[in-house]
């Protein structure tokens, strides 16, 4: 079904998102977190 396709890939970047991965692959928590410890 073509309702379904991902063609753009923003189904899959907002999936990566809510599991904590950017876009460049650093995961959103751990940066926060490193960031904190400064």
């Amino acid at each position: 079904v073509e309702i379904y396709e991902d063609k753009d890939s923003a189904r899959k970047d907002e999936i990566a998102a809510l599991g904590g991965q950017t876009a460049s692959g650093q995961n959103v928590f751990s940066a926060f977190y490193d960031r904190l410890k400064e």
